[in-house]
């Protein structure tokens, strides 16, 4: 139980929930999930799916991708602990899933349909307000993400996800992360020399 409190301490700060939210509104979710445990390179879910599972993170880190027609990965967003997954494909528009959720360290997940959440959620005020905090987070890190290619250079691009992430960017790999920043293997190499001259 003790364990069970602190993990809705983490979520409550990460949303920002304030006092609203109760630990037996937490309960209500918790009872529906499933534990899930990936290793490293396990995919989490593929594309091609219809599957609304929604996976929140108790440790590990994984990576989104979506691989072109031409056979490139590209990756699209990074997961970590105490955040929130699922195909936004399936679920916001019912069409088929396009991305691919790989586990880039060993993982373990709570899951749960998101059907099911919408359920539990419509009869509780206080999670669907919560249920709103957390797609204006993903909305926000959309957004930003997409400002990014726009406003700042590579390099700048760079530093600002080191800035904002300084104990993410040591646990991904660098091909991960130029690809995530739309800048190869050997752009990094060069920003982290002159960094470090």
């Amino acid at each position: 139980m003790k364990k069970l409190t602190s993990e809705f301490s983490k979520i409550k700060s990460i949303y920002n929930t304030g006092k609203d939210l109760k630990l037996s509104d937490f309960l209500l979710l918790i009872k529906s999930a499933k534990l899930k445990r990936f290793n490293k390179g396990d995919l989490i879910m593929e594309a091609g799916s219809h599957s609304k599972e929604v996976f929140y993170f108790n440790n590990g880190l994984a990576r989104m991708y979506v691989i072109k027609e031409n056979g490139d990965e590209v990756t699209v967003g990074f997961r970590r602990e105490n955040q929130v997954i699922g195909s936004y494909d399936t679920i916001l528009f019912e069409r088929t899933n396009q991305v691919y959720i790989q586990a880039l360290e060993p993982t373990t997940t709570l899951s749960i349909d998101y059907d099911t959440i919408f359920e539990i959620m419509y009869k509780s005020p206080v999670l669907m307000k919560n249920l709103y905090l957390v797609f204006a987070d993903l909305l926000k890190t959309t957004i930003t993400r997409l400002e990014s290619f726009v406003l700042l250079t590579p390099e700048e691009r760079y530093f600002d996800f080191v800035k904002n992430n300084p104990e993410l960017v040591k646990r991904i790999h660098d091909k991960h992360l130029a690809n995530f920043l739309g800048i190869t293997p050997v752009s990094i190499s060069r920003i982290k020399s002159r960094q470090t001259a």
